[in-house]
């Protein structure tokens, strides 16, 4: 019966509580003298910091602490952000001890003292990898950690983003950091599960309103992705399209040549409409990372087309630069942050016995923005323009419509010197087996001219992805205002990941 009372008494009274005036200190009123007398509010005046041999050290970015209340809250995160500071320079295992109190000089201001150990100082070691084919080198170098870098936990965690934007791995997890003190290396051990993301797919079109008799149209992709986990990519897509048009298009992906930090592309496209035109198109892309999100390219190539009804013949030299900001999270699923690219293309054409030249410039811009649980937004803004606009070679022309470009509008419907597309998309995720969404696709489309001449465009529909193991199956129904419901542009796609 005495425990039982003794019990009731405690939660009745609740846990000890600080004194009064250890209470106050807490919150920043150093003066206090009890519960009621707390006195002023006291701020942080001097920050100063010693290290082993009770030297001044200089440069830490601190200052933003001072004038700021002298309570245990901000002088612990003062600390914290001392910690972190000589953690990015290589000593993850500096020891602080602090010291504050009131200065006797001015009323109301705390002077605190900060007292450094360092100890040793760290370099990033190659990562120790588990789940994945990729070697530690080439994790390593995706990662752009160099062998030779100070220990750097920021660095770390920017590496692991980059990593997350690859599309390499279904997840990207720091399991832990293994200390080799012989040589003063960290490595950090990575859980890297390799994404089913090589898939052999095809898509299966249908066009009621289409002039030609074959009213089907369809592609088939190959795409592979960081092959025997070399970081290697190769991409190969065949376009059969509605009046005995085909297009055959090539990518090979070497991301560092002969061991540089320069990486290399090479594409090839060929595209033949009937036996009346064809045109191939030739590239080559150098490329390096700028920063953990940026890529800056430069791109040569040229291109040749016949159109045999006019009977010319036209050849092109291509060269240009494009830049690439990268700041997604593809993993698990893409459910956040954006990805944009700018590029200006210099073009020399040559036509029988006259010359002439041309500027592209194109600009993208896609963001991902998560709602309530599963369901987010997808923004999008595609624009392209030639200058000047009197140049109608065929090989400079956009193709405008389809079901990578402008839904609810057939493949290639629109010709043109200038475009700008947008996009947004409701998605709604049914965990990993799929997902529903809603779309609408406005635009405008520039007239064939020596001007701007646009004309609005919008297309909208509906559609969904099911998954089951390494196959997916799509569906989309697309529509604009000029068809019926019954005339709606259907697609069909068949995935297998592997």
């Amino acid at each position: 019966m005495k425990f039982c009372m003794l019990v009731l008494a405690f939660a009745m009274c609740g846990y000890p509580q600080k004194p009064a005036r250890e209470k106050a200190v807490d919150e920043g009123y150093w003066a206090a003298v009890d519960s009621v007398q707390w006195g002023p509010l006291f701020k942080i005046h001097s920050i100063r910091i010693f290290d082993e041999q009770e030297n001044p050290l200089e440069g830490i970015p601190v200052k933003r602490y001072t004038g700021i209340a002298a309570n245990r809250k901000n002088i612990m995160a003062l600390q914290a952000e001392i910690k972190r500071y000589f953690l990015n320079q290589g000593f993850p295992f500096a020891v602080i001890h602090s010291d504050a109190q009131a200065d006797s000089m001015k009323i109301g201001w705390v002077d605190v003292e900060f007292h450094i150990h360092r100890g040793y100082g760290y370099k990033l070691g190659i990562p120790k990898v588990s789940e994945t084919r990729s070697k530690p080198e080439i994790v390593q170098r995706l990662a752009l950690w160099e062998s030779d870098d100070t220990y750097n936990e920021s660095r770390v965690n920017l590496g692991l983003q980059r990593l997350r934007r690859r599309g390499y791995f279904e997840s990207t997890e720091l399991t832990g950091l293994f200390r080799d003190s012989t040589r003063n290396l960290i490595y950090p051990a990575l859980r890297l599960p390799d994404a089913h993301d090589n898939h052999l797919s095809g898509l299966l079109g249908y066009d009621s309103k289409a002039t030609s008799v074959n009213k089907l149209t369809g592609y088939i992709d190959l795409h592979l992705l960081n092959l025997f986990g070399t970081a290697r990519d190769l991409d190969f897509s065949f376009d059969g399209r509605a009046g005995n048009e085909r297009e055959a298009h090539l990518v090979y992906a070497e991301p560092w040549l002969f061991g540089t930090p320069v990486g290399t592309r090479l594409e090839l496209n060929f595209l033949q409409q009937d036996t009346v035109f064809w045109e191939w198109n030739r590239g080559l892309t150098l490329f390096q990372d700028l920063s953990f999100t940026s890529r800056l390219e430069a791109q040569f190539g040229d291109q040749e087309n016949r159109d045999a009804i006019l009977g010319i013949h036209t050849r092109a030299l291509r060269s240009g630069l494009r830049l690439i900001i990268d700041a997604r999270d593809r993993v698990p699923l893409t459910a956040s942050g954006y990805h944009t690219e700018l590029g200006v293309t210099g073009i020399r054409r040559n036509i029988v016995d006259s010359l002439y030249y041309l500027a592209q410039g194109t600009g993208k811009i896609e963001c991902w923005v998560p709602l309530i649980s599963r369901q987010g937004l997808k923004f999008g803004l595609n624009m392209a323009s030639n200058l000047p606009l009197n140049r109608i070679n065929r090989g400079e022309i956009f193709y405008v419509g389809g079901a990578n470009s402008l839904r609810g509008y057939r493949e290639r419907e629109f010709w043109t010197n200038a475009y700008a597309l947008g996009q947004l998309e409701w998605q709604l995720w049914l965990g990993r087996g799929g997902r529903l969404f809603a779309f609408t696709d406005p635009g405008l489309v520039n007239h064939l001219s020596g001007e701007y001449s646009f004309h609005r465009v919008i297309g909208y529909g509906a559609g969904m992805e099911l998954s089951k193991g390494d196959w997916g199956i799509s569906f989309t129904y697309a529509l604009n205002p000029e068809r019926a419901p019954g005339d709606a542009l259907l697609h069909l796609g068949v995935d297998n990941r592997f």
